[in-house]
């Protein structure tokens, strides 16, 4: 059982509050929960109609290993972790009491006795995939160094609207509008701009329900800006599925997206002068991309790809 004392400034439907509270538990266990009435606000015991108002106590009854499953670890040894982030879930809080993958792994490695581990790059909420957390203070140094000097080679697998070429390079400026939280991409440099060059091979090409043709991509972006290869992708035409900010909301829908196709599917470490120069060119792999069924249902392999 969890307790928990509500601090949303307005109230919200009880099935969005669980959502944020708990990203990890399945949207199968959320409805049986609300069905059931497993969830008690200030002792009454609620469905899904029941909204949240601050300073409200909840007493969630879902067993503990749906709300918070343990993570899923790729690799770990005295200096390095990586771990396969779900999506929805983001990579550090940003308030005290936000779940996050950090949080989960930082409680995890208290059960187990690690050191703590120290974020050094994030993914957005809503991408899923590979992270790399250091586990030595000389560690976390080496692997900023490394991030900031592009020695990490990051793969991404993406679906995306329309058949791009099946590869390619494109060089671009990205510029943020901060009251939108959005990003642009201009096919020159303008007061502000970051340089963008992101890289793709086609895997797979398949289509929409209303016959749209869609692809699976394997894409590479070489300077890592923020949203980058979602805004880049519908500069180019070929917006990411299930993309809110930069997506075709209509086609998004018409594919029954359930959030955005970007993984993390793989990291690789070029750090032949640091600490972690004996990882030096090993490749990291997710395990799972969250979105696999999605991709089943375009007619996209990616066991293939």
């Amino acid at each position: 059982m969890r307790e928990i004392i509500a601090a949303n400034a307005a109230p919200m439907p009880l099935k969005a509050f669980l959502r944020a509270q708990f990203p990890l538990l399945s949207e199968t266990m959320l409805r049986r929960a609300l069905s059931q009435r497993d969830v008690r606000i200030d002792g009454v015991r609620a469905g899904e109609s029941a909204s949240v108002c601050a300073g409200q106590t909840l007493r969630v009854f879902i067993d503990e290993r749906y709300l918070e499953p343990e993570p899923v670890i790729i690799y770990r040894d005295e200096h390095l972790l990586i771990a396969d982030k779900p999506d929805r879930l983001p990579t550090v809080s940003a308030y005290d009491g936000e779940p996050s993958l950090a949080a989960q792994l930082m409680r995890f490695a208290a059960r187990s006795g690690w050191s703590h581990p120290l974020p050094v790059h994030r993914l957005d909420a809503r991408t899923g995939g590979i992270v790399a957390f250091a586990m030595s203070a000389v560690a976390e140094q080496a692997l900023l160094n490394a991030f900031r000097h592009h020695w990490v080679q990051k793969q991404y697998r993406c679906i995306v609207a329309g058949t791009p070429p099946e590869a390619g390079r494109h060089h671009a400026w990205l510029i943020k509008h901060a009251e939108t939280a959005t990003m642009r991409v201009l096919p020159h440099d303008a007061p502000n701009a970051l340089p963008i060059d992101t890289q793709w091979q086609r895997l797979a090409v398949g289509s929409a329900p209303d016959g749209t043709p869609v692809s699976l991509l394997a894409i590479w972006p070489h300077t890592g800006r923020t949203h980058q290869i979602r805004a880049h992708m519908a500069f180019l035409g070929h917006p990411l599925i299930g993309d809110e900010k930069y997506g075709n909301r209509a086609l998004s829908r018409a594919c029954s997206a359930d959030g955005q196709a970007l993984w993390a599917a793989s990291l690789t470490l070029f750090t032949e002068d640091s600490a972690l120069a004996y990882l030096n060119g090993q490749t990291f792999c997710t395990k799972k991309i969250g979105w696999a069924g999605l991709a089943q249902r375009l007619g996209l392999a990616l066991d293939d790809a």
